[in-house]
């Protein structure tokens, strides 16, 4: 693959939307083989005289919407003028070339202290040392906030993995880690910077606070029984399973 379809590729995951102007600035400022002009047709792309088929584009997740090109994630919601609003007026983050081109691959993204935070509280406290869904659930939940999902959107991460929190301090708990990742997290509204950098960059807060939405609704308020499926979803009984667990921890 050419080097400038991996750029299409990358700077779309990393931010989501972006004008094809955009990709020129950004092409030629790290890269010596400098392009002149995309044009946007139908059903092709033509840099210079590189043709490239929308085809190859959608296969990495990539569709053309006037004249930017735009993730697969904004053609199934249509949010193309959504996201390309909150995005106006806002400096782009542009990594090094190494980095930038790691964006390739659309499940990349930086592993934060916060993300590894949140990845070792729910391995350790919700889903009992299960490395592998531990990991899935904070891929999923990292996804979201990327894309700026509402809390109760978020959430619904555990209930899609057949999880329910243990109380309303696990569900707070959770809430505030997934806080301080979202403002960590090179977001697209934000031409890829985080909530973070980009309240220092604007002067004033950008940061996303604590949800606002009622946590009971992520958690079980009734006592499990001994006898009850365990709530981590192993199918065991909860005797058998997470109850001297929960023990030790309160």
């Amino acid at each position: 693959m050419n080097l400038i379809t991996r750029y299409i590729i990358a700077l779309t995951n990393l931010y989501g939307i972006l004008h094809k102007d955009k990709v020129i600035e950004i092409y030629n400022l790290q890269n010596s083989d400098t392009i002149s002009n995309i044009t946007i047709n139908k059903k092709t792309v033509v840099i210079d005289d590189i043709i490239i088929k929308e085809d190859v584009l959608n296969d990495k997740l990539v569709y053309i919407y006037k004249d930017y090109f735009a993730h697969e994630a904004l053609v199934v919601y249509k949010d193309h003028e959504n996201l390309l609003s909150h995005q106006k007026g806002k400096p782009y983050y542009v990594p090094a070339k190494n980095e930038l081109l790691k964006y390739e691959d659309d499940f990349y993204f930086e592993m934060t202290l916060e993300y590894k935070k949140l990845v070792k509280y729910i391995k350790s406290k919700i889903v009992m040392n299960n490395d592998i869904l531990a990991e899935n659930i904070c891929n999923e939940i990292q996804f979201y906030t990327q894309s700026s999902a509402s809390f109760t959107e978020i959430f619904k991460v555990f209930e899609r993995n057949n999880i329910l929190l243990k109380d309303l301090q696990q569900a707070q708990e959770v809430s505030s880690l997934i806080t301080q990742l979202s403002n960590n997290t090179r977001i697209w509204e934000n031409n890829g910077h985080t909530p973070n950098e980009i309240s220092k960059l604007m002067g004033k807060s950008r940061l996303r606070p604590l949800p606002v939405e009622n946590p009971s609704t992520f958690f079980n308020d009734n006592k499990t029984g001994r006898n009850d499926p365990c709530p981590c979803g192993s199918g065991k009984k909860y005797k058998n399973c997470c109850l001297n667990k929960d023990d030790i921890l309160q």
